[in-house]
């Protein structure tokens, strides 16, 4: 006699049960006890996390499993592969003794002529996480690993006190490796984002990449600080995937209590050929690096970076850098300048910025660059008006007007803007205008002077 209960409970229970056995010469019956446990303590609940490119069973845009686990050993998974989203519900198989660790199998059915696909893991409850997880058509593989949302309305009160420590609002940027710096086919800006972990464990990630793209994804922080990312975009054929990391701050003096948490992670993109002039060509997947932290707004009489205000002299600089910015420098009398400038830090985040001036030289903002800082979220935005020759017109002049955009992060012990830019080449044809040009992505930094 074998089989699988299907009763939801909290604690062990015992069940009466009477066995009888019959034939012609009459029957027998015999009473025993039925002892069914309850699944172990980080066995049930949600679990999440990402799921691995590849080319064939997801189009090479990974994805996402969304799993929930009911107290009767009964679960629901949903497995987005790509853009698809398939949901399937089925039962975990557990050992009784604990030997081993509570497995998952189930098979998602695809339409004809796609072969039906196997999808396999553990779950490793005393670490509130998913393992050895597995998507096969049999001859490919896709793997993903996730985790537990352990934070629950009733927690213990170590938990309730685990979660606290991961509490507040958070920015970061997404760099590039350092062997793709300066390479002219891949997006120099920096990408960024935040979100806020409430009280729950739940959040969502919002941000930009470095070619202009946003991106969003819902879902909750992890036992150990783990935030999944995952969006398919550019009509869906491409997409972002991975894991940010929150890390705990040294200590938990600091104030705000854990406002010195620091964030880290690897995140894959893809950008697909398209039509558009923003990198047509396409890229990837290229593993960008999440960095940031906790963002805690300054105090009065505190400031941004922590500069000090004088009421005169400049305390912090905007610096812009590749995306063909060093080709936008020399204005149509032939003096160097660039869109760089010094800026003077105010009291609730106000920012003073020179204006431009053709009496004063050096110019303190030749190419009337804009900045505003939105101190409670540590965004910051602007533009700047860039007049050069026109390499297609002889004799003529061309206008480009840049927005960039970024955040405020926690860049090791200190605080920096990080963001990009996008701009369109110098026509070199008369047939050419920056409507037609490809956009470059650039980047730009907003530090406290050295």
């Amino acid at each position: 006699i074998s089989g699988k209960p299907s009763v939801a409970l909290l604690a062990d229970k015992e069940y009466a049960v009477r066995f009888t056995v019959s034939n012609l010469k009459g029957s027998s019956s015999a009473d025993a006890s039925l002892l069914v446990k309850a699944l172990p303590y980080g066995t049930t609940g949600a679990f999440t996390g990402p799921i691995s490119r590849e080319l064939v069973l997801n189009k090479n845009l990974g994805g996402r499993l969304n799993l929930t686990v009911a107290s009767s050993g009964s679960y629901t998974a949903s497995v987005t592969l790509g853009i698809t989203a398939y949901s399937v519900i089925s039962v975990l198989e557990t050992d009784v003794n604990g030997a081993n660790k509570p497995h998952g199998s189930f098979i998602i059915k695809r339409a004809a002529p796609a072969p039906p696909l196997t999808v396999t893991f553990d779950l490793d409850r005393p670490n509130h996480a998913l393992i050895n997880g597995d998507i096969t058509d049999l001859i490919l593989h896709a793997a993903f690993n996730g985790w537990r949302n352990k934070w629950g309305t009733v927690m213990p009160l170590a938990e309730l006190y685990d979660l606290k420590t991961y509490l507040g609002y958070y920015t970061f940027a997404l760099d590039i490796p350092a062997g793709q710096q300066g390479v002219e086919s891949i997006p120099q800006g920096m990408g960024y984002g935040s979100f806020t972990v409430a009280s729950t464990g739940a959040l969502a990630v919002a941000g930009k990449l470095a070619d202009g793209t946003a991106y969003t994804c819902s879902t909750f922080c992890g036992p150990h600080g783990e935030v999944l990312l995952y969006q398919a975009q550019y009509t869906s054929l491409g997409s972002v995937v991975g894991t940010l990391d929150i890390i705990q701050g040294a200590d938990g003096s600091y104030v705000p209590l854990y406002g010195d948490n620091t964030l880290s992670g690897t995140v894959s993109w893809l950008r697909p050929a398209t039509a558009t002039h923003v990198y047509k060509a396409g890229f990837g997947p290229l593993d960008i690096t999440a960095g940031g932290g906790r963002y805690v707004v300054p105090v009065a009489p505190a400031l941004l970076f922590g500069v000090v205000d004088d009421g005169a002299t400049f305390n912090a600089h905007l610096v812009f850098t590749e995306g063909g910015i060093s080709g936008t420098s020399t204005d149509p009398v032939g003096t160097q300048t660039s869109p760089n400038i010094n800026v003077r830090i105010k009291s609730g985040g106000l920012v003073f910025v020179p204006a431009h001036s053709t009496t004063m030289v050096p110019d303190p903002n030749p190419r009337s660059t804009t900045l505003a800082i939105t101190q409670s979220t540590g965004f910051f935005t602007g533009h700047a008006t860039l007049v050069d020759p026109n390499p297609a017109v002889p004799g003529g002049n061309i206008t480009r007007t840049p927005y960039y955009y970024g955040l405020i992060i926690r860049d090791g012990s200190a605080m920096r803007g990080y963001g990009y830019f996008l701009l369109p080449r110098r026509p070199n044809l008369a047939t050419e205008t920056v409507l037609t040009t490809d956009q470059l992505s650039g980047q730009v930094v907003l530090e406290r002077m050295p």
